[in-house]
C-alpha cells in the first residue's frame, strides 16, 4: 500500500522539478519593460519554497527508483541551460553587482540592484546543485543483496576455497 502512495508522489516531484528548472530560462526569456524585475522575485519568493516539496517528493521515491529514474531524464538538458543562465546572473548581479536587467538585456545602466537581486543566482545555483545529488542517488548502480563468496587466502600461496 506504501509503494502505491510513493510512486505517484515521486513521480509528481519530477514533474513539479521539470517546471521549476524550465522557469530559469523562462524568466531570462522575460523582457524588462521600465526595468521591472517581477518575473525575478517571483521565481525567488514562489518557486524556491516550492523546491523543498519536490525534493521531498523526489526522495520519498529513492527505493523505488527503478520505475522512477526515468522520469529525471529531462534534467539532462534542462540542468545545464539552468546554470549556464545562473552562472552568468551569479557573474553579473551576485560578482559585479549589476541590476538583472542589465545582466538580461542590457542597458539599464542607472539603475541599482535591489539586495535580493544578489541572492537569486546563489538560491538557483543551490536548488540545481541539489537536484543533481538527488539525480546521483536515483543513478547510482543498485547493490545487490546476493552474498559474495567468501574466498580464504592461505599465507603459503596455496589457495584453496
Amino acid at each position: 500500500m506504501k509503494t502505491i502512495l510513493i510512486i505517484p508522489a515521486s513521480a509528481l516531484g519530477w514533474i513539479i522539478s521539470w517546471l521549476f528548472i524550465f522557469f530559469i530560462p523562462a524568466v531570462e526569456g522575460t523582457t524588462c519593460t521600465q526595468g521591472n524585475s517581477n518575473a525575478w522575485s517571483l521565481s525567488l519568493a514562489f518557486c524556491s519554497p516550492i523546491s523543498i516539496i519536490y525534493f521531498a517528493l523526489i526522495y520519498i521515491g529513492i527505493e523505488n527508483r527503478r520505475y522512477l529514474k526515468w522520469l529525471s531524464l529531462p534534467h539532462a538538458i534542462l540542468i545545464p541551460v539552468a546554470a549556464y543562465i545562473a552562472f552568468k546572473y551569479l557573474w553579473g548581479c551576485t560578482i559585479l553587482g549589476h541590476h538583472v536587467c542589465y545582466v538580461s538585456v542590457g542597458g539599464f545602466e542607472e539603475l541599482y540592484p535591489e539586495l535580493w537581486q544578489r541572492f537569486w543566482a546563489p538560491v538557483q545555483l543551490l536548488i540545481l546543485s541539489i537536484l543533481v545529488v538527488l539525480l546521483y542517488f536515483y543513478w547510482r548502480p543498485i547493490r545487490s543483496t546476493m552474498p559474495r563468496a567468501n574466498k580464504q587466502i592461505n599465507p603459503t600461496g596455496n589457495n584453496t576455497l
